[in-house]
């Protein structure tokens, strides 16, 4: 991938308010015999500012993970492969917060951390027109 892809990727992606027919998706889960629907939001979006909703894969991602994250397939503890929000969507949309929720444990991943440091310094010397190489 291009420098001018991932800087597009990082500045332009689809955003939900953009659209005025976009209709949220939701997840179902049973619970006491009954199924609730769990919906993205846009307070969930802008919570997380490094999560994206790809209308095409029809789930959301971590953008700095996806797009800078380990070079290889795997991460986290003990080599786990590399899933959810990096090389596949996250569609399910409860329990994204608190000690044990999705959002909230990829968070603390090393390479989560990593990742947003790498794009947040791609973002500084791409619009700086700085070459790292030249550096």
């Amino acid at each position: 991938m291009s420098d001018f892809e991932r800087y597009s990727l990082l500045k332009h992606h689809f955003t939900p308010k953009d659209d005025p027919n976009f209709v949220w998706p939701y997840s179902t889960r049973a619970s006491k015999g009954k199924f609730e629907k769990h919906y993205l939001t846009a307070e969930h979006l802008a919570r997380c500012r490094y999560l994206v909703y790809s209308p095409t894969a029809a789930g959301c991602f971590c953008l700095p993970c996806a797009l800078f994250g380990p070079c290889s397939n795997t991460g986290g503890v003990g080599g786990q492969p590399l899933k959810k929000l990096v090389t596949e969507p996250l569609t399910t949309y409860s329990h994204l917060f608190g000690d044990c929720g999705y959002l909230s444990t990829h968070e603390r991943n090393k390479y989560h951390i990593n990742a947003i440091s790498r794009a947040d310094d791609f973002l500084k010397n791409y619009e700086s027109n700085t070459d790292i190489a030249k550096k």
